[in-house]
């Protein structure tokens, strides 16, 4: 019972909902005209295509591959790397009772942050002092001027990171720029074999990146946005929005994966 509610709500909602109608337009036209027409096998073709990257079965899996690369290090074996890069992506603009507009970081950002605050305190518990380069220069119209780079440090000082300890660079626009911009300013003898921290579906395309620019840093993925999904799971077949997004993003680094080869 409670899968068909489920199913219902699915069908209801985007993609679901234009799916259903793209069909029924289609059958009801066949069924007026007694004929089918090549627009008719174009639309559920259409439909097809939409539908199919929208389910969790399609869109965890290749979510799950693309993340699976590389994993996670433990913050009790990050003694050995003194330095940490956290890659920019993105901030929110919000305007508080006054009109008064501040940035925040994006939703995908917020775990390199902590990642990074939990390496960083641990390095400090044991005596090191570890340091924060972080780049990052967007920040959109409409947003306070202050780049991806100025939002996260004043996020990191909050949680205790001392502002000594971080450097950032707010020019860069792209992850190639991220990579070669960083370059230029930290200089090879502090990137190399330093933590890069991004999104664990980033983190192949950035790691190809930098190395691209005759960098060699240690990934660190931190974030994940799903798991694999299992087609034991009838739920797992129901398109959402949420799975069709996950799907754009794996075919987005793919193409820009081009681009670094």
């Amino acid at each position: 019972m409670f899968f068909i509610y489920k199913a219902c709500i699915a069908w209801a909602m985007f993609p679901g909902i234009v799916i259903i109608l793209l069909i029924l337009l289609t059958i009801l036209r066949i069924i007026k005209n007694k004929s089918v027409k090549k627009t008719d096998i174009i639309v559920w073709i259409i439909a097809l295509i939409l539908y199919i990257p929208s389910t969790p079965i399609v869109s965890g899996n290749m979510m799950a591959k693309l993340q699976s690369k590389y994993v996670s290090i433990d913050a009790m074996d990050t003694l050995q790397y003194k330095h940490m890069i956290i890659l920019g992506s993105g901030v929110v603009a919000y305007s508080d009772k006054d009109g008064k507009i501040e940035n925040l970081p994006s939703e995908t950002v917020y775990p390199r942050l902590i990642e990074a605050y939990k390496i960083y305190q641990y390095a400090k518990s044991k005596g090191q002092e570890d340091t924060i380069y972080i780049t990052g220069g967007g920040y959109g119209p409409g947003y306070k001027k202050h780049s991806e780079a100025e939002t996260y440090k004043v996020v990191l000082v909050t949680l205790g990171v001392a502002e000594n300890d971080i450097h950032i660079e707010t020019k860069s626009q792209t992850t190639y720029q991220n990579a070669k911009n960083s370059l230029e300013k930290f200089g090879a003898d502090n990137l190399n074999g330093a933590l890069l921290l991004t999104s664990a579906f980033h983190m192949p395309r950035a790691y190809a990146t930098f190395k691209s620019v005759g960098l060699s840093v240690i990934p660190d993925p931190a974030g994940y946005l799903s798991g694999r999904a299992s087609a034991k799971n009838l739920y797992n077949f129901l398109p959402n929005a949420g799975s069709l997004k996950n799907s754009v993003i794996v075919i987005n680094e793919k193409i820009a994966m081009l681009k670094v080869r």
